[in-house]
């Protein structure tokens, strides 16, 4: 019985070691969200929807803030405001860095859900997502994010796959897209009229989660200085955000009063290129990183 016992421990033993070799290979390139699990606490974050994850250029806002801010955000399917998002942000949130500064994207979806009741948060779509199954966020490797959450192979892992993406360690996720005149209008048509017939009329303003993005702003104050920013969209997804809730400003005028100041870029949207309609291209979202930062240090001074 000893001897059975002793060789059941040692081939889990092998099991557990096969497979930290195994997930030591994932990065960038594995999946778009698990390198966000793998470093420490954060005391510089930007907090959204996957308009920030790929549109807000951390070593840009650097360069002109002297931070070191780490890309926090997810999808609008996964990271809405709400206590999911909150309670993974405290886990990120490094509480004895310093002062720290805090850039949060804010939009029409952001704060409704797609329900007919929109205050119910036992139902929300993020409950059933990897934000809530993952309670550990800063380990390297991270089983539990590739266990509970991964939806590759794990032989994906060591045999890298060409994928449309880079996941970069400060959490930017760099996409990569050809912007030649017909892709910008096959893509922005084919990714509008999708989201467009999947989304319009199904989602609902939520007080519920506009009341959480409060309390997370008032939660972040504690530890430095809160910015709100409504990023650009194309003139086509503006129209659909302005159709789903036309009075977003005035939703958000309690909310803005809690934070270091708002900016809104939705009107400057000719200036920039996106290569689906929705979010920015890489060289544009380096300009509006830029525009965000130096709005910033304006502010402070």
């Amino acid at each position: 019985m000893k001897r059975f016992i002793s060789l059941v421990l040692v081939f889990s033993g092998l099991i557990c070691l096969l497979l930290v070799w195994v997930f030591s290979w994932a990065d960038g390139h594995s999946d778009p969200y698990y390198l966000r699990f793998t470093t420490s606490k954060q005391s510089d974050l930007i907090l959204g929807t996957s308009k920030a994850a790929q549109g807000l250029q951390p070593t840009v806002i650097d360069e002109v803030l002297g931070t070191s801010m780490f890309n926090y955000s997810f999808t609008v399917g996964t990271s809405p405001f709400g206590d999911v998002y909150f309670n993974s942000i405290k886990k990120k949130l490094n509480k004895r860095g310093g002062k720290g500064t805090y850039i949060i994207t804010i939009d029409p979806w952001s704060i409704s859900s797609k329900r007919l009741d929109p205050n119910d948060s036992s139902v929300f779509r993020e409950n059933t997502g990897f934000l809530n199954k993952v309670s550990y966020v800063n380990l390297n490797p991270n089983p539990f994010y590739l266990l509970r959450a991964y939806n590759g192979r794990f032989g994906d892992l060591i045999e890298k796959q060409q994928q449309w993406y880079y996941l970069h360690d400060n959490g930017w996720l760099e996409v990569f897209a050809k912007i030649d005149s017909i892709s910008l209008i096959n893509n922005r048509k084919r990714n509008l009229d999708s989201w467009i017939e999947s989304n319009e009329g199904k989602y609902f303003f939520s007080k519920y989660r506009l009341r959480v993005l409060g309390e997370m702003i008032e939660y972040l104050q504690e530890f430095g200085e809160v910015y709100l920013v409504r990023l650009p969209v194309s003139e086509e997804m503006l129209a659909a955000e302005n159709k789903l809730m036309h009075d977003f400003d005035t939703r958000i005028t309690k909310i803005i009063a809690k934070s270091n100041g708002y900016l809104d870029l939705t009107e400057r949207h000719e200036n920039f290129v996106f290569h689906d309609g929705i979010h920015l291209y890489k060289s544009s979202g380096e300009t509006v990183s830029k525009i965000i930062a130096e709005w910033i240090q304006q502010h402070r001074k």
